[in-house]
């Protein structure tokens, strides 16, 4: 489990990251989906085994934990730079933005609720942009994926 764990976060690291807010918040959200896919059993066993075993509480704790500093930095330089509402405790929010990802993963993986996953992160995204304050400008990619999507080409003769 440990292993799994570690694994997990450090899945998580990016190496590239957008510019823009609501571009890196998707990325953020994609990487989470993609390190916990692989993780979903173990993630599970260590919820349920935690309730009653303290080594696995904690590590479960450590994990949960790591995904909320995470985002607690980013929304604190967010905050300074003018990017997200300073008015939101950065805490709170990411307690409330990490439950809420957490628990889609759970129920997707785990229990079996079937999801498309770029509609997913897309719906994911806009509730996490708008609770922060990020303003949910389409970036050029995410304009230029919808404009395609709504105008394909037709196929070449």
């Amino acid at each position: 489990a440990d292993q799994a764990i570690a694994q997990m976060l450090a899945d998580l690291h990016a190496d590239v990251v957008a510019d823009d807010p609501v571009d890196r918040i998707r990325d953020s959200l994609r990487r989470f989906v993609h390190a916990y896919r692989p993780a979903a059993r173990i993630v599970a066993l260590v919820e349920q085994v935690g309730t009653f075993t303290p080594e696995m509480k904690a590590l479960r704790l450590a994990l949960r934990e790591a995904f909320v500093q995470r985002t607690v930095r980013g929304l604190v330089r967010w905050q300074a730079d003018g990017t997200a509402d300073p008015g939101l405790d950065p805490e709170l929010a990411a307690e409330a933005l990490g439950s809420m990802v957490d628990q889609i993963c759970y129920v997707w993986m785990n229990l079996g609720r079937e999801f498309d996953e770029d509609a997913l992160l897309d719906v994911l995204t806009t509730v996490w942009s708008r609770t922060v304050g990020v303003a949910q400008a389409p970036s050029k990619a995410r304009r230029r994926a919808h404009l395609r999507a709504a105008h394909p080409l037709p196929p070449r003769p």
